[in-house]
């Protein structure tokens, strides 16, 4: 046994060995659904849940790169998410999917809102769930969350 681990083979085999060990206790672990994101337990709502803004809630502090998550249904599965700020500015908006198994069921979705650009002029705003009627281009809102700035 010492002859074949003093020979290349033996020390290739032992060199191969000691990186796959090392390569697999390294290697990044996928994150699952119960692991917490910047202090927020993030729990998709599955398809069918409730209609609604799940995060943030009606109160919550925003400030910097924030995830807003809910379920929602639309025309096509395509919706808006819009922030405004007390005097009904728009500071930011974005497009969302509602990610439905099936047509005319809700589906969850999940955004990410960057604030570090953006002075908002009040202390106080609205996170906006709506969709655009297809005929007429008139805002039908879902749902919408009072949030703080402050």
């Amino acid at each position: 046994m010492k002859k074949f681990l003093k020979s290349f083979w033996g020390g290739f085999i032992t060199a191969f060995i000691l990186s796959f060990i090392v390569s697999y206790l390294s290697w990044p672990k996928i994150p699952l659904d119960t692991e917490l994101i910047n202090g927020t337990k993030v729990i998709l709502p599955k398809p069918g849940d409730s209609v609604g803004i799940s995060f943030p809630q009606d109160g919550d502090k925003v400030e910097g790169i924030f995830i807003i998550y809910g379920s929602g249904i639309a025309f096509e599965n395509q919706g808006m998410l819009e922030l405004v700020d007390s005097n009904d500015q728009a500071l930011l908006s974005t497009p969302v999917y509602f990610h439905a198994p099936d047509v005319g069921m809700t589906g969850p979705f999940i955004t990410a809102f960057d604030l570090t650009n953006v002075i908002p002029k009040t202390d106080t705003g609205t996170i906006r769930l709506y969709e655009e009627d297809a005929a007429d281009g008139l805002k039908k809102v879902i749902d919408d969350v009072k949030i703080r700035f402050e």
